[in-house]
């Protein structure tokens, strides 16, 4: 009975007949009632929404007051720390400057002995008393005293405070990363902070603060402490106690001395994506002052300290917004409401009007997503029927047509298929080979150079190598390089780990392998793990990061093993090292293993060939007992006076060897001729000027002491050109040939000989100055006597051998 009345009435809408009058009137009013509750609901809506946001925006201003004023106390409170440190210093090198010019009226005592003897109580007392410094030192400059001494004190864990023992003098480098808090502050003549470096002599992580001390001008001392890494770090860490806050640290250069992820090598431009120019303005910035930058949910604040350093903090406003579930359901039943009125006022209109239209456009619709069967079949009659039927025949007549177009797009889509299946190879092809293109252009670059780096710093090679790797593997998060001794691989540097220290993991706990490996233990590291793990610190198991999956490779040349790469995958990545990956590894490990061999091999030959010199220099004084020490006496003039006029450091080093060697040809004089007593005769006078000449044809033998050959050929030719053995005269002497006629000549003025006595130094430099012109270079002659560190060096060396000779 209900279907049969149901019908009726679609057959009644359909056909067009009139309905009752008083049904569209009262449909009419029920849209009309939907919509202005729709409306009042809508509008509630957006008052209460409004009204939330606005109470968030004075939250937000109210709490960035706050923050302003408490980011600017705390930037207060850790400058007064910096400063703290460089008032310390500043007392500390007034009193030395005090007692140094009290030093002056007792020349009895040289600068070291007189330092040694006051200040070790000083200073030792000096770093008991003060809680947050970690070592303090007083470093005398060897360019201005030619000593080599130092007086450093140490506080270790338990608060005991020991002096260290004095650098080697090898250890002064003015390359060397960690002597920056020594020769920054001598070349700038300022107060230094340093930026964070690693001391192999206290194995942990400093900054430092350092002040060279004059006397009569010159700077002959550098005083200074060492801060280690973990009191800033706390001094840090104590401003920020929130789990979306941390604080961060800038040197003047805008490099990041701290930031909780300076394990990655964050830069300052990847803190935060704010304009560059802020850092600028704070740089710029005469007193403490924060400046606030707000950026959606975080607030940034930076202050400038004292010194230079920039401070910042970094504060989530997450945790002080509005409850967003509160938000959430508020919203979400707002939404609600509304979509019931809506679909109550739809529904209203759909039964009274809109029924027929929505079957014919519903298989409009259906027909148009593809099903072809679709067809109108209900209320043929009136205007919305005749549409039906003329869909029905158009339908019909499409499906034919669409028949042939299938037909045609079949074998259209067929050799599609192809094409993109041979395109996609192309573009895999193409991308594998940039990739092993860009791979090959760096490893290449970085193999040339490493022929240039023979001689430079270990550490910044490998370095370099690790950085080279990771940009050629990118799918590694982490890296770590070690380099090798006889006893342990030891951390030499690391990408993406936070490793407080270098540390070193015995031999015989890794058995080296010629082919890559991959591995998928937490600690990275092949074989006994289990060893391992009880061996490495816990600490050392905290700052590795977790990891997926370990490539590595050991270095190494013939079965000679130099150290050992690792690169990690995150934990949680779910991804693998891919074959192509392992031969990348394989190769660039060829590279860094070739340039460790090349350098342990030249070292090893730079001493045996200076052990054969120094053996013929030795062959020598027994065959001329006149000429003991004579040789390093020339060595070690020439070289200190070419360290004062050149500026070539290879120049230099040039100048020591040809003095070294200079009368090597002596040894075939015969023996009568050179141990006689008397005059010479003219023939015997004549067989002694071959000297340089024979001594010049024993060098030139050897690739590398050729180019010294010349040089110890003309060391006896004179300025005026009446020399041997071929006269040259004025500038046609090579520059170094004219050194070393200097530095023998004042070797053997000075020098005490059987049948007389060796004259003073101010003698010897009289007679210098005489022979400037006719001897000697007139020219070179004066900046010798007009340089008074160059006078002073060549002092010490001759007081040095009478002193030795006694």
């Amino acid at each position: 009975m209900a279907r049969k009345s149901e019908e009726s009435n679609e057959e009644h809408f359909v056909t067009g007949s009139s309905p009752k009058k008083d049904k569209p009137s009262l449909a009419s009013h029920r849209g009309f009632l939907v919509l202005l509750l729709g409306l009042v609901f809508l509008s509630a809506t957006c008052v209460g929404l409004w009204t939330l946001f606005t109470i968030q925006g004075i939250q937000e201003a109210e709490l960035s007051e706050a923050l302003t004023e408490s980011c600017s106390e705390s930037a207060r409170g850790f400058d007064a720390f910096i400063r703290h440190q460089e008032n310390r210093i500043g007392l500390l090198k007034n009193a030395i400057t005090d007692l140094l010019s009290t030093s002056e009226e007792n020349a009895a005592f040289s600068l070291a002995d007189f330092l040694e003897s006051e200040m070790p109580l000083f200073l030792k007392s000096t770093v008991a008393s003060c809680e947050e410094i970690d070592a303090i030192f007083l470093h005398l400059n060897p360019e201005a005293n030619s000593v080599y001494h130092d007086i450093t004190y140490v506080k270790d864990t338990e608060l005991t405070v020991k002096r260290v023992p004095p650098l080697a003098e090898e250890e002064y480098d003015p390359n060397n990363p960690g002597m920056v808090w020594f020769y920054k502050p001598l070349a700038g003549k300022a107060p230094f902070w340093s930026e964070v470096f690693y001391l192999d002599s206290l194995e942990n992580h400093y900054i430092s603060y350092s002040a060279p001390i004059y006397q009569n001008g010159r700077p002959i001392a550098v005083i200074g402490l060492f801060i280690n890494l973990r009191r800033l770090l706390e001094k840090i860490e104590q401003f920020t106690d929130s789990d979306h806050s941390f604080g961060f640290l800038l040197n003047q250069d805008l490099r990041v001395l701290y930031h909780p992820d300076y394990g990655k090598g964050i830069l300052f431009e990847q803190l935060e994506a704010i304009d560059p120019a802020v850092y600028d303005g704070i740089l710029s910035e005469t007193s403490i002052l924060s400046r606030v930058v707000l950026q959606e949910d975080k607030f940034l604040a930076l202050s400038k300290l004292s010194n230079g350093w920039v401070l910042g903090f970094d504060i989530s406003f997450r945790e002080i917004r509005l409850p967003v579930q509160a938000l959430t359901v508020f919203s979400a039943g707002i939404a609600l409401i509304l979509l019931c009125f809506a679909l109550l006022f739809a529904y209203l209109y759909r039964r009274q009007f809109l029924k027929p239209i929505s079957q014919l456009t519903s298989v409009v619709t259906r027909y148009r997503r593809g099903d072809s069967e679709a067809r109108y079949l209900s209320h043929p009659e009136g205007a919305i029927g005749h549409l039906g039927t003329s869909f029905n025949e158009l339908a019909n007549e499409l499906e034919k047509r669409m028949d042939t177009i299938h037909r045609q797009n079949d074998d259209i889509s067929a050799v599609n298929e192809e094409l993109e299946a041979m395109n996609q190879q192309l573009e895999e092809s193409y991308h594998v080979t940039e990739e092993l293109a860009t791979g090959l252009r760096k490893t290449i670059a970085l193999a040339s150079r490493s022929s240039l780096k023979t001689f430079e710093s270990q550490h910044s090679f490998l370095k370099e190598s690790l950085d080279t790797l990771m940009t050629l593997i990118p799918k590694a998060d982490y890296g770590t390089i070690y380099s090798a001794t006889q006893k342990a691989f030891s951390i030499a540097s690391f990408v993406g780990h936070r490793f407080s220290r270098y540390y070193q993991i015995p031999r015989e706990l890794l058995e080296p392998s010629e082919k890559p490996f991959l591995i998928n233990n937490t600690l990275g590291l092949p074989e006994k793990s289990e060893e391992l793990k009880r061996f490495l610190p816990e600490l050392y198991l905290r700052e590795r990061k977790p990891i997926e999956q370990t490539l590595g490779v050991y270095l190494q040349v013939a079965g000679e093993v130099y150290g050992l790469i690792t690169l990690d995958i995150g934990e949680g990545r779910h991804q693998t090292f891919s074959e192509q990956q392992i031969e990348i590894i394989s190769s660039f490990a060829n590279v860094v293993s070739s340039f460790l061999a090349i350098r342990t091999f030249v070292r090893q030959s730079e001493g045996f060939q200076k052990e054969i010199i120094f053996s013929f220099i030795k062959i020598l004084e027994l065959y001329d007992p006149y000429t003991q020490g004579h040789s390093e006496g020339v060595a070690l003039l020439s070289s200190a006076i070419a360290e004062e006029i050149c500026t070539d450091s290879e120049e230099v080093k040039k100048t020591y060897w040809t003095g070294l060697v200079h009368d090597i040809g002596k040894i075939l004089v015969p023996s009568d001729i050179l141990k006689k007593s008397g005059a010479l005769s003219s023939d015997e006078y004549n067989i002694i000027q071959k000297h340089p000449q024979w001594g010049a044809e024993v060098l030139h033998s050897s690739e590398k002491l050729r180019e010294i050959a010349d040089l110890v050929l003309f060391h006896h030719e004179r300025w005026d050109g009446t020399g041997y053995p071929i006269g040259l005269k004025g500038e046609e002497i090579p520059y170094i040939s004219r050194i070393i006629t200097i530095a023998d000549a004042l070797e053997a003025m000075t020098s005490d000989r059987p049948y007389r006595k060796g004259m003073g130094v101010d003698l010897a430099f009289k007679e210098l100055e005489d022979g400037a012109g006719s001897q000697f270079d007139p020219v070179l002659v004066k900046k010798i006597m007009n340089l008074s560190v160059c006078r002073e060096k060549i002092l010490s060396i001759i007081r040095s051998k009478v002193h030795h000779g006694e």
